[in-house]
Formats: C-alpha cells, sequence, structure tokens
C-alpha cells in the first residue's frame, strides 16, 4: 500500500505564514505546530565557522582572547605567563594550551579575580614538547567563576 502524501503545505495553509519560532507538522492524520529547539555552545555569535578554531601562536607573555580555542605556545625564547579571560564572559569555553618547543622554559596561566584557576596544586605548567592542557570556563557549586584545567600528559 502505498504512503499517503501530504495533506497540506505551508503554501496552502490559508495563505497565513507561520511564526518563526514553530514549525507545523503534515502527514495523514497529522496537523499540528512543534517548538523549534536551538541549542548553542558557548556564544553563538562568534564569527567563525563551529567546525573551525580559532589558533594564535604565543611565543611572549600575553592575555588569551575571548576569540582563541587554540594556543600553540613557543617558549624557546624564554618562559612566559599567558593570561586567560574572565570566566564569566566565557561561560561554557574551553581553551586548549600546547607547548610546541622542546626546550626546558615553562608557560604558565594566571587569570584576573575574581576568576580562579582551578588545577593540581603540583601542576606547574606546561613543561615538555606536545604537552596540552585544556581550559574550562565554568561555575562551581559556591557560584564562582573559573577556569578548570584538564590535563593531559606530553606524549615524549
Amino acid at each position: 500500500m502505498a504512503i499517503p502524501g501530504p495533506v497540506a503545505t505551508p503554501e496552502s495553509s490559508s495563505g497565513t505564514r507561520r511564526a518563526p519560532a514553530l514549525n507545523k507538522v503534515y502527514g495523514p492524520g497529522v496537523s499540528g505546530l512543534i517548538q523549534t529547539i536551538r541549542t548553542y555552545v558557548g556564544n553563538p555569535t562568534v564569527p567563525y565557522s563551529a567546525n573551525q578554531m580559532q589558533q594564535t601562536i604565543y611565543t611572549a607573555a600575553s592575555t588569551i582572547t575571548y576569540a582563541d580555542q587554540l594556543a600553540i605556545c613557543d617558549a624557546s625564547t624564554g618562559s612566559f605567563v599567558l593570561t586567560l579571560p574572565q570566566a564569566a564572559s566565557c561561560y561554557g569555553r574551553r581553551i586548549i594550551a600546547a607547548k610546541m618547543d622542546s626546550s626546558a622554559n615553562t608557560i604558565t596561566f594566571s587569570v584576573d579575580s575574581p576568576s580562579a584557576l582551578w588545577n593540581f596544586s603540583a601542576w606547574t605548567g606546561l613543561t615538555k614538547q606536545y604537552e596540552t592542557v585544556t581550559w574550562l570556563a565554568c561555575l562551581n557549586a559556591s557560584g564562582s567563576y573559573g577556569w578548570l584545567a584538564l590535563l593531559d600528559k606530553a606524549v615524549v
């Protein structure tokens, strides 16, 4: 038995336009409005594709911008500090930092108050080639914003 075609189309539904947040469902015995649900992670106004990562190469002390998602760090000329943006303005975002050089220099991280850095107290920063850390801007149970360090081991 063939499946019957739609009973109505958006163009033939009494000449009215549907609300932008609603979609009409058509089919045999079905006619109704359902709400469209959109889910955004982070800020939906970031001016680049969701499939791309905004990358910046750092060779000296600097402040990571809101748009950066990947911080490539080269400490071959000396150790330096990268400052993360305020976690409250980046809630839900992540920033991945990777040390690409083989020097013994260290890349450390800071953030201005009232945000905090949450990491292992024994962790001193990126010290080995290809070592990475993923910083996640989040809110803790006490209502304070901060950056949580998700540490990765160096592969060499």
